[in-house]
């Protein structure tokens, strides 16, 4: 029964899975949705935003529910036991109260504190509040990053699915060569010498025909990893264009790094200006409602209330402030330093795409002349060789200038699209390019 189910499939072999084919825009949509670097950054964004909050709630009132146990006989504290229980008995002599026996208190309090002045709160709202802007900044540049990390893996896969044609025209064209070198031995109007180099061009060509397919199937793997899928082959469904790309992008950057940097330099700025208030007072009110009991929890043999205002004023603190302001100062204007460089390379790395561009333009356009002058040339040698009027090493240099030109062609086309690709993220719109902002906000 094995030896029957084997001989099946070696006469009926399963059909090949077929790969699963993305557009450019949906690859897009599955890298910044599920990839783990966006997610990342957008959990984070989230939870910056939730610290806004957590400092805002400090202008809240405080309720608490408060209960102690107190077992004692220390004069002092027995008497006061005995007052707030509204259990105090007059005596006549000290005795009672130098000598108390032992009192028991359980003391129940509910309190309320609201702060009236508190720059502390303040500052730290809107440092959270710069901190949440700066969060949510580098969430939408990480997914830009995202993003272009796509494109390149996109761009890889098809650069190499052309590269995969253009070898697989060179391996039939070597076969072509070697067919005809063997031809013209065998009919005595070639050399040995000649049909060996034709079998030594077949077996390089088929040689850069198995680089060529593992190539590509390393960029369909790579693609499958920047779309945030498990280790798998995807391809892509069409190639992407010269025409995809907007030829004025704006003049002003909107890189969203630069506006992360702006806020955490904002917010050093709060940060200085929290150190400087840290020298004024905190004003306060609070107020409270107590119940004591001998025996039980939550009980009232006696119960009170109090309303009080408070206001503190630190006059003293070693010296901790005036390091403190130093700190901040420093931190403020190493915020402002790393902006300006930040802006300085992003003007550097716009202005190299930019010149990189042109480049490419120009070396796409020299790429297409010399392909069509090679294809020109090796159609005229292949015909004189197989007249008999041109050597077979006329012929192998026609077919390696070819080859060449169209490897140059592929790399020119690509790193067109490629150079295209890096203005827009340069300049923090390839998001905007390609995806409309219902998309690419979360």
């Amino acid at each position: 029964m094995p030896l029957l189910v084997l001989l099946l499939l070696i006469l009926f072999p399963l059909p090949a899975t077929a790969l699963e084919k993305v557009t450019f825009d949906k690859a897009l949509q599955s890298a910044v949705n599920q990839r783990p670097a966006a997610q990342i950054a957008r959990q984070q964004a989230a939870a910056a935003a939730a610290a806004v909050g957590e400092a805002h709630s400090g202008y809240l009132p405080r309720l608490s529910l408060q209960e102690q146990f107190v077992s004692t006989n220390e004069p002092g504290g027995s008497l006061f036991i005995s007052l707030n229980q509204e259990r105090m008995q007059l005596s006549p002599t000290a005795d009672p109260y130098n000598d108390p026996p032992r009192r028991r208190d359980f003391e129940t309090k509910l309190v309320l504190q609201q702060p009236l002045y508190n720059p502390d709160i303040t500052y730290q709202t809107k440092q959270a509040k710069a901190g949440a802007a700066a969060a949510k900044a580098t969430a939408r540049w990480n997914e830009e990053e995202v993003a272009y990390t796509l494109f390149r893996a996109y761009l890889q896969v098809q650069q190499m699915k052309a590269q995969h044609q253009w070898v697989e025209s060179s391996l039939a064209e070597a076969e072509e060569i070697a067919r005809l070198s063997s031809t013209q031995r065998e009919a005595g109007t070639g050399l040995k010498a000649d049909e060996l180099r034709a079998q030594v061009l077949l077996s390089e060509a088929q040689r850069r025909q198995l680089t060529a397919e593992n190539d590509l199937k390393l960029a369909r793997r790579q693609l499958a990893l920047a779309m945030g899928r498990d280790i798998e082959e995807i391809d892509i469904a069409a190639p992407l264009t010269i025409a995809a790309f907007s030829p004025a992008p704006p003049t002003e950057s909107s890189r969203q790094d630069l506006v992360a940097l702006q806020q955490k330099l904002k917010a050093a700025d709060f940060a200085q200006q929290q150190s400087r208030a840290a020298y004024l007072p905190r004003l306060g009110v609070a107020a409270w409602y107590s119940l004591h009991d001998r025996s039980l929890p939550f009980a009232a043999d006696g119960q009170s209330w109090t309303a009080a205002a408070t206001l503190e004023w630190e006059i003293f603190d070693g010296l901790r402030r005036r390091h403190t302001r130093q700190r901040t100062q420093a931190e403020q204007e190493s915020a402002r330093l790393q902006l300006e460089e930040a802006k300085r390379q992003s003007r550097l790395a716009l202005a190299e795409a930019e010149l990189r561009t042109e480049e490419m333009r120009l070396r796409l356009a020299s790429a297409e002349t010399s392909l069509q002058q090679a294809k020109e040339s090796y159609a005229l040698l292949q015909q004189r060789y197989a007249a008999g009027l041109s050597p077979m090493a006329d012929l192998l240099g026609a077919c390696d200038a070819l080859t060449r030109a169209r490897f140059e062609r592929v790399r020119a086309e690509s790193g067109l699209i490629a150079a295209l690709g890096g203005i827009q993220f340069q300049n923090g719109t390839f998001l905007q390019t390609f995806m409309n902002d219902k998309e690419s906000s979360r």
